[in-house]
């Protein structure tokens, strides 16, 4: 009891400490804008059923929605507070994960809490656009904090908890816990010493699927199964190559490869420093992991690029990278403690500016900025239009606020550049938002543009303050925006004409 105190005090700190301060948590940042917006329409489906961002069927074969909406049910608390509260338990279940490896290893406690505080500082994949801790409260950063813990846990010699973390990351997001499956079961295929310590976690495996099967029926939202069989169109994947070039290997820059090559290198190297002192379940599965993480790369681009295979731009098989980086830094860091501890103070040094470099210096990634009033609008959307109302940002471009106000206000937003997620998802989707995207809202925004999406089925238009219109008063503004109604701007008689171009 006593040396756990310190331990659980000390994983309490560290995750709360790389929560509030580095990398820090968001909100309706990025895509949980979208996941927000799906939950509140499942939770109130009278509300969201005209944007089609909502109502696509994306978490049916997942549990993140069933598990936010009993939360929510037990707690009676918001959205925010409760995927805050997942995020903080998915964030400590990683640095314990990392921790249990990293004891794993023979390192004492608190050089163990080290390295698991160096892993989680949050190292962002390029190319692949995902993080090691990710700041949005999203499945597949959920999914990967129980993966390690479940790593963890069989590296300690404790399947049956290693199944239940890895079973629970199943739930949240497949694809994300697809590889440590496929490792356990390619272990136990291959390693005949470890089937005793694996054939447990098969058994809760097999229960997790027929759980997941089971939720997948509760949601409402029909998915075509030949969606995963087909091939991808020329338009769809032109689509894909425009707004969703993430999952599109071979437009990585050769940066992005080199990296992954490097980390990958320099764990290889920290992996034969630390070998002896591994037991026989971290080197299978670490070597596993690391490899196959590696192999996502040339597996993603031939299926995709060569096949067309409309699967992987779903699935993105190339988020496996995520165990590569992490098990690759892991190593390093471990490396590092134990030259330290042989007083190798050189060696000590190099490893740590290895895994410092990769933790730190791929932090850079520039996130827009919300405006500020863009909450106040949500609100007096909220409390003063039809819930089935639909909105238009027509000068947005590719800003986050138009998802920030459809997941605030619970209002339909006809088109905006985040919602395009989708489009790795459905080829129907891709296709409409495109069309939607190119009428209302690529290239640059002009009063002429807007009289043109006047017969659409849009109820309210919100513009920038600074492109307000000439002779029409808005039945709302606030100091970053001016709102329009439509009929408002249908009934002007005269072309439409913005304030500033008067001013010239």
């Amino acid at each position: 009891m006593r040396r756990w105190l310190p331990v659980a005090l000390t994983v309490v700190a560290i995750t709360l400490l790389e929560f509030h301060l580095f990398p820090g948590h968001s909100y309706l940042q990025s895509n949980s804008q979208i996941f927000v917006a799906m939950v509140e329409r499942l939770a109130a489906p009278a509300f969201l059923s005209r944007d089609f961002v909502a109502t696509p069927p994306h978490l049916v074969f997942t549990g993140y929605d069933e598990i936010t909406l009993f939360l929510r049910r037990v707690t009676q608390q918001d959205f925010q507070s409760i995927l805050a509260w997942q995020q903080l338990a998915c964030r400590a279940c990683a640095v314990i994960g990392v921790y249990l490896l990293a004891s794993s290893a023979g390192l004492r406690d608190f050089p163990a809490l080290f390295v698991a505080a160096l892993v989680n500082l949050g190292a962002a994949l390029p190319g692949a656009a995902v993080s090691i801790t990710e700041r949005e409260p999203v499945p597949h950063a959920m999914a990967f904090s129980l993966c390690l813990l479940a790593l963890g846990l069989f590296a300690t010699g404790k399947p049956l908890s290693s199944g239940f973390a890895g079973g629970v990351a199943l739930i949240y997001q497949p694809s994300t816990a697809a590889l440590l499956w496929a490792a356990v079961a390619l272990t136990l295929i291959l390693n005949r010493q470890l089937r005793p310590l694996l054939r447990p976690m098969l058994t809760i495996l097999f229960v997790f699927l027929l759980l997941l099967a089971n939720l997948a029926q509760l949601q409402p939202g029909v998915i075509d199964s030949g969606a995963f069989f087909r091939r991808i169109s020329p338009t769809w994947l032109n689509i894909l190559r425009e707004r969703t070039p993430e999952v599109m290997v071979t437009m990585w820059s050769a940066k992005s490869i080199l990296f992954y090559l490097v980390v990958f290198t320099g764990g290889v190297f920290a992996g034969r420093r630390i070998w002896p002192s591994l037991n026989g379940q971290a080197k299978w599965m670490g070597s596993i992991l690391v490899c196959g993480g590696l192999l996502t790369l040339p597996v993603s681009g031939l299926l995709l690029e060569a096949y067309r295979w409309s699967l992987i731009p779903q699935f993105q098989p190339a988020r496996g990278l995520l165990f590569t980086v992490a098990l690759c830094l892991g190593a390093a860091a471990i490396a590092a403690m134990r030259a330290i501890s042989t007083r190798r103070r050189i060696e000590a040094a190099a490893w740590c500016a290895f895994a410092l470099a990769i933790c730190v210096g791929t932090q850079a990634r520039s996130r827009d900025a919300s405006t500020p009033s863009i909450r106040e609008l949500a609100s007096w959307a909220r409390e003063n239009t039809w819930g089935g109302s639909m909105f238009l940002f027509p000068d947005s471009g590719v800003g986050i606020d138009p998802g920030i106000f459809r997941a605030e206000s619970i209002r339909a937003v006809y088109v905006d550049w985040n919602g395009g997620e989708l489009s790795k998802y459905f080829e129907d989707f891709a296709r409409e938002w495109d069309r939607r995207w190119n009428t209302t809202m690529a290239g640059p925004f002009s009063a002429r543009k807007l009289e043109q999406s006047l017969e659409l089925p849009v109820d309210y238009y919100v513009l920038r303050r600074r492109n307000a219109l000439e002779r029409i008063r808005p039945v709302y503004s606030t100091r970053d925006y001016v709102v329009y109604e439509r009929h408002d701007l249908r009934n002007e008689t005269v072309p439409l004409r913005l304030i500033r171009a008067s001013e010239f």
